[in-house]
């Protein structure tokens, strides 16, 4: 038993010598043939990586809530399939006097705010100017907890700046940057313009994780909410709840969406004329978002590898055609059918091994250069590779099935003739 095993792997060996000796005879054509698998591998990894540090950077930046708060606003935050928009913009729009309601009859909740935002706004002082992609958000106290914002120096908004009227900002760590290079506590007391209107900076944040380096996440500007409706205009709030309970925030939601439902006059079995939002909510919409990103990727570098395999059958079939005399002198000295398939066999799988292991390569190399570029947490997993490299396995071992079958059957006789 011993050798016959020893005998076996003695024979297993000699073939994928032969294998490698074979492929490195002519490199211009092994090269241009493992281009199609490294390009396969290469695009599976690094989207895979990507995807992978997409949906982390994703979350990460998009995760504007506190533990225990949710938001409830009139409309969807995303679009998606099978909303009626016509019916979104029939529904009624939320007011601060439907936070202060709220706050009166919600026993489960600790704290209610409410925030409306204009985009594309600029921030400037009378030297110095901010790029007009900015936001402006008209809020009021509970948006600090309720985001899960820090101070870098100052105060944010209170209570008395909405009774007061106050003109006063606080500002986002970009606006402080460009706005006041002396740093954050150099902004206090100062003056920024929003359209024109003055305003006394009160409060800098601190910086944000950004998407991209999305200049959005920092480049904001928070005004108590009466003077942002009379500068920008009267529109729907987003309003969100801080539950008493941060460990049981469901319970919190269920009795807000029944207090608005009410308060609303939506009808028993008719669907909410609003939409809820939490961290669980949007982690599973970017969650699905990141399936079908994915599902999409792989079926793309499916095909990509499908054209690899095509090109390691094609040269496989060819190589068959250059050494049928070679394997009519194998086949009269005694060597197998078996023997045969083994050795071009085992030439596909090391081809597209080869390139497998090319584009993991590579694909370590591009990924780090596109997490810098685009400031993103991409790194290649280990199952991406894992994948890649029996991927590539696979498609030379269907690749070659053919090519090796077709020399194992030929006949030696009609082989030591052919020229």
């Amino acid at each position: 038993m011993l050798l016959l095993l020893r005998q076996s792997l003695i024979r297993s060996l000699y073939s994928l010598a032969m294998a490698w000796r074979a492929l490195f005879e002519r490199p211009a054509r092994t090269a241009l043939t493992l281009l199609g698998i490294v390009i396969g591998i290469l695009s599976l990894v690094v989207m895979m990586a990507l995807i992978g540090g997409l949906e982390t950077s994703v979350k990460k930046a998009t995760q504007p809530f506190g533990v225990g708060v949710f938001t409830i606003r009139k409309e969807p935050r995303f679009s998606r399939s099978g909303i009626n928009w016509n019916e979104v913009a029939r529904r009624k729009p939320f007011r601060l006097e439907d936070a202060e309601l709220l706050g009166e009859r919600l026993e489960l909740t600790a704290a209610i705010g409410a925030e409306v935002w204009n985009w594309g706004s600029a921030f400037r002082t009378e030297s110095k100017q901010t790029a007009p992609a900015c936001g402006v958000a008209g809020t009021t106290p509970g948006f600090m907890q309720a985001h899960a914002l820090e101070l870098a120096a100052g105060r944010f908004l209170v209570d008395q700046d909405l009774r007061a009227d106050h003109p006063v900002i606080v500002i986002g760590s970009d606006v402080a940057r460009t706005l006041f290079p002396g740093g954050d506590v150099a902004a206090l007391g100062r003056t920024v313009r929003v359209r024109d209107q003055p305003y006394e900076v009160v409060g800098v944040l601190k910086p944000r994780p950004a998407l991209f380096g999305a200049a959005w996440r920092n480049c904001i500007g928070m005004i108590p909410l009466p003077r942002f409706v009379r500068q920008f205009g009267n529109r729907s709030l987003a309003l969100t709840f801080l539950a008493e309970d941060r460990d049981d925030a469901k319970s919190a939601q269920d009795e807000a969406v029944l207090a608005i439902r009410t308060l609303r006059g939506v009808k028993p079995g008719s669907p909410n004329d609003f939409e809820m939002f939490s961290n669980d909510s949007m982690g599973g919409e970017f969650g699905a978002l990141a399936l079908v990103l994915t599902i999409a990727a792989a079926a793309i570098c499916a095909m990509a590898l499908l054209v690899g395999g095509v090109g390691v059958m094609n040269i496989m079939l060819v190589s068959v055609f250059e050494r049928t005399r070679e394997i009519g002198v194998r086949k009269a000295l005694g060597a197998r059918p078996a023997s045969i398939l083994l050795q071009f066999l085992g030439e596909a799988v090391l081809l597209s091994g080869l390139g497998g292991a090319a584009g993991v390569i590579l694909a370590y190399i591009a990924v780090a250069a596109a997490a810098r570029a685009l400031d993103l947490p991409a790194t290649v997993p280990l199952w991406a590779v894992l994948v890649a490299l029996g991927s590539s396995a696979l498609v030379g071992l269907f690749a070659g099935v053919y090519p090796a079958a077709r020399a194992a059957r030929l006949d030696p006789i009609e082989a030591l003739r052919y020229e």
